[in-house]
Parts: structure tokens; sequence; C-alpha cells
């Protein structure tokens, strides 16, 4: 899996911490595999991505008419597979991955080598307004809403993303990592044909991909 090649490639040590900024699941069958891989990592933090956001949406419903509606959206975008494979799952294992879901943060902080960085997955949870937005809750909107040329990053924050593939913001063959200003995104499109999966190491800035130029 190009999760396991990219830890192959930077080799973390014990005192390492690697950050998943979501989607990790959904478009593959390994996506719960992996997911459970991270789960029992010590040295693994993760924050929520839309796929799992749908995921959680569509299993833990009570309610039949919306549950058709999360299980449309989610399989509309590649969680059928994920579906079928969670059904081969125990009720155990289902309902520790349940929990692990439900508690996994919206943004991160990180400070490194006195630069203070914020993980988000889709854009910063702080910029949720619920009079102006069309997304029902901080959640959704953390999860969903795209960055833009017109942001503006948080007051001393870089912010580092994922949710939005960076040939939204530049063409490049296979895709790249890209920065602006105070963001960098790291969404290289690794469930596409032409993607890859991208790392960038806080500490001195080089950059990893599963495969090469």
């Amino acid at each position: 899996m190009v999760t396991y090649y990219i830890i192959k490639q930077i080799k973390p040590a014990g005192t390492d911490t690697i950050y998943f900024l979501g989607d990790v699941i959904d478009r593959n069958p390994d996506g719960l595999n992996i997911l459970s891989c991270i789960m029992g990592m010590p040295n693994a933090k993760m924050i929520l991505g839309n796929h799992e956001y749908m995921m959680l949406q569509a299993l833990t419903t009570d309610n039949p008419m919306l549950y058709d509606a999360y299980l449309e959206l989610w399989y509309s975008n590649g969680g059928d597979v994920t579906h079928k494979a969670w059904e081969l799952w125990t009720d155990d294992q289902q309902k520790e991955m349940l929990k692990y879901l439900k508690a996994l943060p919206l943004n991160l902080e990180v400070s490194v080598n006195g630069y203070d960085y914020l993980l988000v997955h889709g854009a910063p949870a702080m910029w949720y307004n619920p009079v102006t937005s069309r997304y029902k809750s901080q959640a959704e909107f953390t999860v969903w809403q795209r960055i833009s040329l017109q942001d503006t990053a948080p007051n001393g924050k870089i912010v580092i993303f994922g949710h939005t593939p960076t040939q939204m913001y530049q063409y490049e063959v296979p895709p790249k990592i890209w920065t602006h200003e105070d963001f960098i995104g790291i969404d290289c499109g690794c469930a596409y044909e032409e993607g890859r999966l991208a790392c960038v190491r806080l500490e001195d800035m080089q950059v990893y991909y599963s495969q090469s130029d």
C-alpha cells in the first residue's frame, strides 16, 4: 500500500509523530485496513476527513430516511467499496472503529522549530460562520470547505491541508505539494490514476511521495 511505502521512506523514530489529514478510506478496498493500522500506531494522530464524516453519517444515524441519503452521498464518493469491506469486520471491531472516528479532532495545532502550523482537512474550523455558511455544522464545514487563493491564513499560522487536490491550484504530472503564502496543500490525488500520496516533514520541509517524478 502507498501508505506503507511512504512510512518506509520517512523511517519515523519512536519520538516522531505522523499526522494524517483524513480521507484514508474509500475508492479502494484497503481503506479500513489503513485506518485500523493508524489506530494501532502509538505515534500517529489523525483528523477527520469528509470521507470518514460520510461514513459516520451513514453508519450511525437512526433515521431510515436520512440513512438512504447519507448512503447515497457516501457511495457517490467511492464509499461503496468501504461499506462492502465494513460488513466483513466483527461487531467489536466496528464499534471500536466508530468510537475512534467520532473522537477525531477537526483541526490540530503543531509547533515545530518556531513555526506554528494548523493542520486541517478542508479548512480551519475557526472560519465557520453559522449565520452565513451553507454548511449545517462546524464539522461539516471543516471537512467539505475548500481553500481558495483569496483566503488568508489565521494570524501567525501556516495552514497545511488535504481534501482539495493540488492540481486545482497548479498543473503538475505527477501532482506535487502546493505552497502559497501561508498555505501548504498536500493532497496529490493518490486515489486517482495520475495521483500519489504525499508527506512533508516539518522539521526541514523535506517532501516525500509514494512514487517518484
